[in-house]
């Protein structure tokens, strides 16, 4: 049975073609924008502040929430 072995012509077509992708990828990588790394630049608006009529003590003592006797 004979047994195929692979080329050294093969193996250095396969390392010229990863060479290259890798390359590609790179280049590719160097042409996109510079990322923003400002660290105080605001990317959305902060929470609102919670007010005080919107505090559930109100809630808490309404003969509105509680179940029926």
């Amino acid at each position: 049975m004979p047994v195929d072995r692979p080329n050294f012509n093969d193996n250095l077509q396969l390392s010229v073609t990863l060479a290259r992708e890798a390359l590609r990828k790179s280049s590719d990588a160097l042409r996109l924008p510079v990322p923003d790394t400002f660290v105080g630049r605001k990317t959305q608006e902060p929470f609102p502040q919670q007010h005080e009529d919107s505090s559930i003590e109100g809630w808490l003592t309404s003969k509105e929430l509680r179940p029926p006797n």
